[in-house]
């Protein structure tokens, strides 16, 4: 995500239809993007420590059910809400 502290409304509306105009569709989805200004660029994905972490929880929730022979899928899955 690319955010700016300045500017309104349409003038964002109007770097994002530059934007899809130069970067949009398969022909240019590895071209490189340069941005000048005050634009900070903002990942929306996590970092691959965070999911190295996730995926370790999963494991060893899976482990502890085991131990206790519970199905995974009964401590994994999210509560029913009422």
């Amino acid at each position: 995500m690319l955010t700016s502290p300045q500017g309104g409304p349409q003038a964002l509306d109007r770097i994002a239809d530059r934007w899809n105009a130069k970067r949009g569709g398969v022909e240019n989805q590895h071209k490189v993007a340069v941005v000048a200004g005050d634009v900070k660029f903002e990942p929306l994905a996590f970092t691959q420590s965070d999911a190295e972490f996730l995926g370790q929880r999963e494991l060893s929730a899976r482990e502890v059910a085991r131990i206790f022979r519970v199905p995974a899928w009964a401590i994994t899955r999210p509560p029913a809400t009422a």
